[in-house]
C-alpha cells in the first residue's frame, strides 16, 4: 500500500500544512497530489469558458496565472479523476471573501485584485458580482446548489474519497513581533469584516456537516496571525501551533481511515471503466476555436470537415530548408505520473503528400513538466514524439491512430499536433483519456 493520498480544494488555511516550511516531515505520512486554490463552491461547478491564452497575460505570476486558467477550464473536477485521492480537504475561505463574478454564461471567483489587469478579465469586465455582502440569500441559494452538485459528483465517480471540512477562520488580531501583544490586524493591512465572513464560513461548514458523510477538522481556541508567516501577516497567515493542531487532528482521520485505505485500493479498479470515456483535452474537436490552446503556431489553420459541423486542424508547409518547429498545445492536464498510470491517445490522422514530410517524419508530441508556465523540451521531465515510422498510413486517408502512453515522472502534461518542418497534415477527434492508474 503507498502513501495515502490527499486533495485539496481551499486556500493557505489547508495547503500550508502540506508545506515543508509549516509541516517539515508530512511527505513521510501523505501525498498532496491536487490542489485547486481559493476557488468558489459556485465557479467550481460552472461551465467551462471557452478563453484566448494570449489575452491571460499582464503581470501575473504563473502561480496567478494558472488560478485564472483553471477558473476557466474548470479542470478541477478532472485532475480528481486523475489522481484519486483518498480523502479530499475542502475550506471555504473564497465563498466566504470573495463571492463570484459573473463571465460570458457561467461564473469565476471574484479575485478582482488579481486578474483585474488581464485583456481577458478586461473585456468580460462587465459581469455582475455576486456575493455575500450584496446579495446573501441569492448567493447562498447559489452555493447550495452548487454544493449539492459537487456532492453528487463525488458520490458517483469518487465514492471511496472521504471529505474532511476544515472549520478553520479568520483572525482579527496578529501579535506584535517586538512585544508580544495582540494587535487588530485592520489596522495594518486591508480591512476585512472578520465577523461576518466567519459568520458565514461557518453557516457553509454546518450546511455541509449536516447534510453529508463528511469528516470535519474543528478547533477549541483562536489562532492569530503572525509578522513573521512567510507569506506575510494576513487574516488566515496563522502562528505554528495552528499547523500542528491541525496535522494532529489529520493524522486522527486518517488512522481511523486506514480500513477505507485498504477498500478503495482493492475496489479501484472497478471504478476505472467510468473514466475512460473521459476526454482529458479541452476544446478537443476545436469547435471553440483556440480556446484552451497555447502556443498556437500560425500556420495551423482550423478548418471545416466534410462533416457537418465537425473541425479540423491541417497545416501545410513544403519549403522550408531549416527546421523551423511548429507546435500547439493542449490544456495543462495534472497527471502526478507515478510511473503507473496508463493513458490512451488516439485520433485520426491524414497526411496529403507523403513527399512533403520533412526527414523527422513526427506529426505529434507529448511532454511533463513539474512547473505550470513550462513548454520545451529543454524543462520537460519526460517527453515523447510520434513519427511515421512505426505506423501504416495511406496518402490522402483518414487513419485513426490509437497510443498508449505511460510517463514516468512529471506532475503536469501537454500534448498536441508538432512538425519539425515540413508537411501536409491534418488531424482531428482528438481524446487522451485513462486506461488504469
Amino acid at each position: 500500500m503507498g502513501k495515502i493520498k490527499i486533495a485539496i480544494i481551499g486556500s493557505c488555511v489547508s495547503r500550508d500544512n502540506f508545506n515543508s516550511m509549516f509541516i517539515p516531515n508530512y511527505k513521510r505520512y501523505y501525498d498532496c497530489v491536487f490542489h485547486q486554490n481559493q476557488m468558489s463552491m459556485i465557479s467550481l461547478m460552472s461551465n467551462p469558458i471557452p478563453y484566448d491564452i494570449s489575452e491571460v497575460d499582464g503581470k501575473l505570476s504563473a502561480f496567478d496565472k494558472r488560478q485564472f486558467e483553471t477558473e476557466l477550464d474548470k479542470t478541477a473536477l478532472t485532475n480528481l479523476l486523475i489522481n484519486q485521492p483518498d480523502f479530499l480537504i475542502l475550506d471555504f475561505f473564497a465563498d466566504s471573501l470573495m463571492g463570484v463574478k459573473e463571465f460570458g454564461n457561467s461564473y469565476i471567483t471574484n479575485k478582482h485584485l488579481k486578474f483585474s489587469e488581464t485583456t481577458l478579465y478586461k473585456n468580460n469586465s462587465k459581469g455582475n458580482e455576486i456575493t455575500l455582502s450584496k446579495s446573501p440569500e441569492n448567493y447562498f441559494n447559489l452555493w447550495k446548489e452548487s454544493v449539492n452538485s459537487f456532492f453528487k459528483f463525488m458520490n458517483s465517480q469518487l465514492p471511496q474519497c472521504k471529505i474532511i471540512i476544515n472549520q478553520a477562520r479568520f483572525t482579527d488580531e496578529y501579535i506584535d513581533k517586538s512585544t508580544g501583544n495582540k494587535e487588530k490586524i485592520n489596522n495594518k493591512i486591508y480591512p476585512i469584516d472578520t465577523d461576518f465572513c466567519n459568520k458565514w464560513w461557518k453557516i457553509f461548514d454546518e450546511y455541509i456537516i449536516q447534510k453529508f458523510d463528511v469528516e470535519r477538522i474543528s478547533y477549541d481556541k483562536k489562532y492569530f496571525s503572525v509578522e513573521t508567516h512567510p507569506w506575510g501577516m494576513y487574516h488566515v497567515h496563522y502562528q505554528k501551533e495552528y499547523y500542528f493542531d491541525f496535522t494532529s487532528k489529520l493524522l486522527e482521520i486518517l488512522i481511523n481511515g486506514l480500513k477505507q485505505k485498504l477498500d478503495r485500493v482493492n475496489n479501484i479498479q472497478s471504478n476505472i471503466s467510468n473514466l475512460q470515456n473521459l476526454n482529458l483535452i479541452s476544446n478537443a474537436d476545436f469547435k471553440n476555436g483556440k480556446s484552451f490552446w497555447s502556443e498556437w503556431n500560425s500556420d495551423f489553420k482550423i478548418e471545416n470537415d466534410n462533416i457537418v459541423g465537425n473541425k479540423i486542424v491541417h497545416i501545410n508547409r513544403g519549403l522550408l530548408e531549416k527546421n523551423k518547429i511548429a507546435s500547439l498545445w493542449s490544456n495543462l492536464i495534472e497527471i502526478h505520473s507515478d510511473a503507473k498510470k496508463v493513458f490512451l491517445l488516439s485520433f485520426d490522422m491524414r497526411v496529403d503528400d507523403l513527399t512533403k514530410f520533412d526527414e523527422y517524419q513526427v506529426f505529434f508530441a507529448v511532454r511533463t513538466f513539474n512547473k505550470t508556465n513550462q513548454y520545451s523540451q529543454r524543462d520537460a521531465i519526460w517527453y515523447r514524439y510520434f513519427d511515421l515510422s512505426n505506423i501504416s498510413i495511406k496518402e490522402n486517408e483518414w487513419t485513426h491512430l490509437e497510443f498508449q502512453i505511460k510517463p514516468f515522472d512529471g506532475k503536469y502534461l501537454r500534448l498536441g499536433p508538432y512538425i519539425f518542418k515540413n508537411g501536409s497534415v491534418s488531424w482531428k477527434n482528438l481524446k487522451f483519456s485513462i486506461v488504469s492508474l
